[in-house]
């Protein structure tokens, strides 16, 4: 879109409001609920996840964008909701760097040891989620969506548009805002535990390295241990099949087949990679 056209959209709004036309409404907020989802990546070229971060800090705020803007500001409506969104967007960007950089209750510090563990978890976990990534370009479009709702990656612009298309309502972004909410607050709870566990599990590995305890504590610490190692890889997304059937607007019974088709198809391309690598 150009700017004479978003300043028609601008214009196309406010005869909604004055007539009461609540489907001529929910169109022009449409078109500018897409152009905010896209404007990270356009103007930065931010990754998806961004993209969905931004797009669910300021949802709520869109409907403002056309009300409080006025042509006697003297500049179009284009560059008005541009400043807006540049200054939302720096706004995300301080809150992302001040959680990064938050530490686990505000008292707790971490040793250099346990710090540096923390790195390489988290490399190999990018690693390892890049690589999962990898595997969806042997999905179908279904089985790819059920996938990335299923498991918290983020939606490819052109899924997020055929979700939209199949809901047909403003109603849809509110749905997925709603999801995007759940997830951002379990991350963050997931976090904390994750932090907690590794320290645990560092406090462990410590005391083995050291060579200090009997025979029978050593064989205690293993136990706990693998315990916490179990613990840390059994945490999940509190996603469930009818959220993700309420999101593609169809019926659970459809996500299911979808994703156990998913799961063998990546099972199976991580079996050959795997396979590939060996010889």
């Amino acid at each position: 879109m150009i700017e004479t056209d978003f300043q028609a959209l601008y214009e196309q709004y406010l005869e909604a409001i004055k007539s009461s036309n609540s489907s001529q409404k929910k169109k022009c907020l449409d078109v500018l609920h897409q152009h905010i989802y896209k404007y990270p990546i356009r103007r930065y070229r931010a990754d998806a996840d961004a993209a969905s971060e931004f797009y669910s800090m300021v949802v709520e705020e869109i409907p403002q964008y056309f009300e409080q803007y006025e042509e006697s500001y003297g500049i179009t409506f284009l560059v008005y909701l541009s400043v807006k969104l540049r200054n939302s967007y720096r706004r995300y960007l301080r809150q992302k760097n001040k959680e990064t950089h938050t530490s686990l209750g505000g008292d707790i510090t971490f040793d250099e040891e346990v710090n540096i563990k923390s790195q390489q978890d988290n490399s190999q976990f990018k690693i390892m989620r890049q690589k999962l990534l990898d595997s969806f370009s042997n999905l179908g479009q279904e089985e790819d969506v059920v996938v990335r709702l299923s498991y918290c990656f983020p939606l490819l612009l052109n899924q997020f548009r055929i979700l939209l298309k199949k809901h047909r309502s403003v109603s849809f972004f509110n749905l997925y805002r709603s999801y995007l909410v759940d997830i951002k607050d379990w991350e963050i709870k997931e976090k904390a535990e994750k932090e907690t566990l590794a320290y645990a599990l560092n406090a462990i590995e410590s005391e083995l390295v050291r060579g200090q305890l009997t025979k029978d504590k050593v064989k205690q610490q293993v136990i706990k241990r693998e315990k916490l190692i179990t613990k840390i890889y059994h945490i999940k997304a509190p996603v469930t099949l009818n959220q993700v059937a309420k999101l593609m607007k169809e019926a659970v019974s459809f996500v299911h087949r979808r994703l156990r088709s998913a799961k063998e198809k990546i099972s199976h391309w991580m079996l050959e990679r795997y396979q590939e690598l060996r010889n």
